[in-house]
């Protein structure tokens, strides 16, 4: 078996068994939701703020890998991620605020910051 065949096989296994369903509504004119899959994910406690900035407001920042589809092929910075703590919650509505890492052809990595917007 190849390294990319075992990689989708083990991505499909981990989205399949801690993944939450998630519903992305990107900014217009692609503003039509998508139901799609997302991972919570933990990440360094503090990210690294340059030098001056300590009494600025931080909002808590979340890491979410989203997998790509067919219907799925990119997500603009301000896309709304509706996704609940875990699977069968109730969803909260999620801010997305910039790439963690560059997109792979598989998934995404987010950051995502809380929000209070309504759709």
């Amino acid at each position: 078996m190849d390294v990319d065949a075992l990689r989708a096989q083990a991505q499909t296994v981990m989205f399949d068994t801690i993944g939450v369903d998630i519903t992305i509504t990107r900014p217009v004119p692609d503003d039509t939701p998508i139901a799609a899959i997302g991972i919570w994910m933990d990440q360094p406690p503090d990210e690294s703020r340059p030098i001056g900035t300590d009494f600025q407001r931080r909002e808590p920042r979340r890491l979410m890998a989203i997998k790509r589809t067919a219907s799925l092929t990119s997500l603009p910075r301000g896309t709304v991620i509706s996704a609940p703590e875990l699977q069968g919650g109730t969803p909260t509505d999620w801010r997305m605020d910039g790439f963690s890492r560059p997109a792979e052809v598989d998934e995404f990595r987010v950051h995502l910051v809380a929000t209070d917007i309504t759709l």
